[in-house]
């Protein structure tokens, strides 16, 4: 993806919509409980990604933003040889801050 927000659309529409549906298969109809969803899907699905990132690599695909790794320094090849270094490290470092923040919107909203 081009930036961040591509990163987070791409979650969105599939993590997120799966929690969407375990809400609507548990006939939870709430507006704060989707938004927690849409939060905790962003989450998971980037978090999934990073995951990946070594598995998407042998394919040639990086999940890591363009605009991150060029913040940062990073090449799309370095990612695709694995080269660890501390330019991807930073990058990943980014991407996963953002999960993060995610993580912990979906928390603030959980019932206390």
């Amino acid at each position: 993806p081009p930036g961040i927000p591509g990163l987070e659309a791409y979650a969105n529409n599939t993590t997120s919509t799966l929690l969407y549906l375990l809400l609507d298969l548990s006939e939870v109809r709430n507006t704060e409980a989707d938004h927690a969803a849409a939060h905790l899907g962003k989450a998971i699905g980037i978090a999934n990604l990073l995951r990946g990132t070594h598995a998407h690599s042998a394919q040639r695909r990086c999940y890591i933003p363009t605009d991150v790794c060029a913040r940062h320094g990073v090449s799309t090849e370095d990612v695709y040889r694995a080269r660890s270094t501390e330019e991807l490290r930073n990058a990943v470092h980014e991407v996963a801050s953002v999960a993060k923040s995610h993580l912990d919107s979906a928390r603030a909203m959980a019932p206390r």
